[in-house]
């Protein structure tokens, strides 16, 4: 699939991703259940990916 974003749409996704990614880490390290913290971190790789083909560093 392939879609393209004005500008002004990609600064906002990369701001949800941000933010998304943040409270992810900060949910990582607040759990104690590891089937929760292995969904976390799967979660965490998606968002890294999606960060990656966004031009995020």
């Amino acid at each position: 699939m392939t879609f393209e974003l004005n500008e002004e749409e990609r600064a906002f996704l990369v701001a949800l991703l941000e933010g998304v990614y943040r409270e992810k880490f900060h949910e990582l390290h607040h759990t104690d259940t590891a089937d929760f913290k292995t969904l976390v971190k799967d979660e965490i790789g998606i968002l890294e990916s999606l960060r990656e083909k966004l031009g995020v560093k």
